[in-house]
């Protein structure tokens, strides 16, 4: 079989940072016979390798991954943090809620593989959500319930989001997380970037 490349990103908890890993790994006849080595091609057999990200306003961002970090990697433990900076931001400012489209290419003297994937990301209207839980006060009988309520909303937003985004909906996960920035707007989320 001939390489077959593989990747993912996972976000911080502060919502600030996203996580490259490249999943190839090493080339086993049996247990991974699309990874790095003979009869595949080599990590060292790389002339580039660089990762793609676009953004859902559209621009788009390449990251050349061979000049400053050590990928393309059989190691699937090495990562790469990327920050609002890579994409023309300040880099201690939380990535927005989005879909994002990522697209990783390693490029050899012979061949060039590619691999993508596009990938949703609700950080910052999830702590929101947790956030309103949080400030509902439990120890008042003749509150209102406007706190309850508001949060048990947006946390049923915030599931519809999530099942959209599971089965790659993109207009109901743009619609609904529309929805939840401006309950979190009206709401006293604290902690959240």
């Amino acid at each position: 079989m001939a390489l077959g490349l593989s990747f993912q990103i996972c976000q911080s908890s502060d919502c600030s940072e996203l996580t490259f890993v490249e999943t190839t790994g090493v080339y086993n006849a049996t247990s991974n016979p699309t990874g790095y080595g003979a009869p595949n091609a080599l990590t060292s057999d790389a002339t580039a390798a660089t990762l793609t990200v676009t953004l859902a306003s559209g621009s788009s961002y390449v990251i050349d991954l061979l000049a400053t970090t050590f990928f393309p990697s059989s190691d699937i433990t090495f990562e790469y943090a990327l920050s609002n900076a890579d994409f023309g931001g300040v880099a201690a400012s939380a990535i927005d809620d989005q879909i994002i489209n990522f697209l990783y290419t390693v490029t050899t003297v012979a061949t060039t593989y590619t691999t993508s994937f596009s990938q949703a990301f609700y950080c910052q209207v999830q702590c929101c959500v947790m956030s309103m839980f949080a400030d509902i006060d439990v120890d008042c009988d003749s509150c209102t319930k406007t706190k309850t309520d508001a949060a048990l909303k947006a946390y049923a937003l915030l599931k519809g989001l999530i099942y959209s985004a599971n089965c790659g909906n993109s207009t109901y996960f743009n619609s609904i997380l529309t929805q939840l920035n401006k309950l979190c707007l009206n709401s006293n989320c604290q902690n959240c970037k």
